[in-house]
């Protein structure tokens, strides 16, 4: 008697559809992790901070002895309204103050003292005439030095250009006797006392 064939079984092909939907799922959560790592990974908007480095501060000392010089404030007259006369005066100062340095202390006869808008015989005083009066001296006495007021504390006013002649006395009457040998005048010639620390009582010796 013939035997009947047995069906196949069906299982098989449920195996190759599970297969299919379990690879479909692997490439699903492949993609959610690559858009996820794209957005980690992602440059922020932000962008990178910029650290900046501030410039170096060079800091110069102060020099220790500052000497004051004449300002547009001190005197009616500046170096570019009086045909350079103040800044010849000042130049003047600047060359002779290391010799007046060291007559600090001393006795010198004081020939003339003045500022712009001086009136002295006459004469109304600018820049420029207080230097013509300034080589006057020289031409007849070749030692006269000039000062500036400002640079000594025996001085109550801290604006003149004064002329001196330049030789130190211990005295004042060493100093006035110099004027009196040279003939000088008693108010044009006197002696003076130069210090930097001294005040302006006592420095003075008029000549009678």
């Amino acid at each position: 008697m013939p035997v009947a064939p047995v069906p196949a079984p069906a299982a098989p092909a449920r195996s190759s559809s599970a297969l299919w939907i379990v690879a479909a799922a692997a490439i699903v959560v492949l993609a959610v992790i690559g858009a996820l790592a794209v957005v980690l990974l992602r440059p922020s908007s932000a962008g990178t901070p910029v650290v900046t480095t501030p410039a170096p501060v060079t800091v110069t000392a102060a020099p220790s002895t500052v000497y004051s010089s004449p300002s547009s404030s001190s005197s009616s007259s500046s170096s570019t309204g009086d045909g350079g006369g103040t800044s010849t005066l000042q130049a003047i100062v600047d060359s002779d103050r290391t010799a007046m340095e060291g007559f600090d202390g001393m006795w010198v006869p004081q020939l003339s003292s003045k500022q712009p808008g001086t009136v002295d015989n006459g004469t109304t005083y600018d820049a420029s005439s207080i230097y013509a009066n300034y080589q006057g001296l020289v031409a007849s006495h070749t030692n006269v030095r000039l000062l500036w007021s400002g640079d000594w504390s025996v001085y109550r006013e801290s604006d003149y250009w004064v002329a001196v002649y330049g030789q130190g006395f211990t005295t004042a009457a060493g100093a006035n006797a110099w004027c009196d040998a040279q003939g000088f005048a008693a108010d044009d010639c006197f002696a003076k006392q130069l210090s930097h620390t001294a005040g302006p009582a006592g420095t003075t010796e008029p000549r009678s």
